[in-house]
């Protein structure tokens, strides 16, 4: 998970600075793809077909919500810890594996109050109940 600077297309570090409407959360998941196949070692056939098989992709763990607050006061109606879901435009929900992705980025779509350093909180939850909760390093919006 990292704040992302839409302009320069990159990672943005602690204290770096960025126009409120280039300003993005990034969330990166890492996964694993296994293929199962049955081989058999016995059979009483005497000739065999070829045919390319289609993997079936099974999700452990899907993803449930993501929610995005600040530490500080966002603005007058967002204060420190309330959900700014809305002004990223994140999901109400996520349908099991048909919404999952490797990467999700929310941009930014409304301004903040001040221009200030601000420290964003997301929570990732997912469907088995695991949280995978962080601060990301402060950033300065500018207006």
């Amino acid at each position: 998970m990292f704040p992302y600077n839409s302009n320069t297309g990159e990672a943005m570090d602690m204290n770096d600075s960025v126009l409120a409407k280039k300003f993005q959360i990034s969330i990166a998941f890492d996964t694993k793809e296994f293929v199962c196949r049955n081989r058999n070692s016995f059979s009483f056939i005497n000739s065999a077909y070829a045919s390319k098989s289609t993997p079936s992709y099974v999700y452990y763990d899907t993803l449930k919500s993501i929610q995005i607050t600040c530490v500080q006061d966002f603005d007058s109606t967002h204060l420190a810890g309330n959900s700014l879901n809305s002004y990223f435009a994140v999901p109400d929900f996520f349908q099991s594996s048909t919404d999952f992705a490797k990467t999700y980025s929310y941009t930014l779509m409304s301004l903040p109050d001040t221009e200030r350093l601000y420290e964003f909180r997301v929570v990732v939850e997912f469907s088995g109940g695991s949280l995978f909760d962080t601060i990301l390093p402060p950033v300065k919006i500018l207006l």
